[in-house]
């Protein structure tokens, strides 16, 4: 989708070889207007999105795999760790989260979201 200025909005989708992620990218590359950047361990073989294979719970090297999103308007987070308990889907879920947005978000200029 454009805002007024012209610009494309630009997803980054994490966890978008699971359930909810390629449920989100089916449905921004059904409205056509997203550039759509899916990042996941695994490969993803999906018309309309680019990949990005990155571990986050691995710090080391991240930066690196994040570098090329300059592009990215808004991610969606839907990376997600089981565990036996819920107590124990605390720490790596979040470790991911940090490890994202620490190592992440010095090369999304753009983002909004």
């Amino acid at each position: 989708m454009s805002d007024m200025s012209g610009t494309q909005n630009s997803a980054l989708i994490v966890g978008v070889t699971g359930v909810i992620g390629r449920g989100v990218a089916d449905y921004l590359s059904s409205l056509g207007t997203w550039r759509i950047t899916g990042l996941s361990r695994t490969p993803l073989e999906m018309a309309d999105v680019e990949h990005v294979s990155a571990d986050l719970l691995q710090a080391d090297g991240l930066s690196s795999a994040l570098s090329g999103l300059d592009h990215i308007t808004h991610i969606f987070f839907c990376g997600f760790i089981n565990a036996p308990t819920q107590a124990e889907q605390v720490a790596p879920n979040l470790v991911m989260l940090q490890n994202l947005i620490e190592a992440g978000t010095p090369h999304m200029p753009k983002l909004e979201r």
